[in-house]
């Protein structure tokens, strides 16, 4: 992904777990690569922990011509998701307590790309689940600019 396009990434995560709302955002710079009809979007995430130390965590956002996006983040708690709206998606979250699987459900994606400049939007409402328990509603609201 050496010759990717720079791009702005504004990523808005909002998520609600019994009731209780937390919302990060996020500015950085990223950059975007296209491969035959897939898109693929890199940016790092920044945490200030209460140490004072910036945690960097790498994040690929690969968006399929059919309108499946995935996304994967290089964490220590490594986690990979697929959103559609077909059907939902399985996958290990790995937690300091060992492997968990969990369900990603997909209740509304809006997904917009442009070529030229290069930019896009992603708008994705899930669910995710361990079994028939839900562990909570998210929000993913991602935008990127040349």
């Amino acid at each position: 992904m050496k010759n990717g396009i720079k791009v702005n990434v504004h990523l808005k995560t909002t998520i609600t777990v019994n009731g209780e709302e937390e919302v990060h955002v996020f500015d950085v710079p990223g950059q975007v690569v296209k491969m035959a009809e897939t898109l693929y979007l890199r940016y790092e995430e920044q945490y200030e922990l209460e140490t004072g130390e910036s945690l960097k965590i790498p994040v690929t956002v690969k968006f399929e011509e059919n309108g499946v996006v995935h996304l994967t983040r290089a964490a220590e708690q490594r986690v990979k998701m697929s959103f559609d709206l077909t059907k939902s998606q399985s996958t290990n979250y790995r937690t300091p307590y060992g492997m968990m699987l969990i369900d990603v459900v997909t209740i509304k994606a809006h997904l917009v790309l442009q070529d030229k400049p290069i930019a896009g939007e992603a708008i994705i409402d899930y669910q995710l689940k361990a079994g028939t328990e839900k562990l909570g509603d998210y929000q993913l609201d991602l935008r990127f600019a040349e």
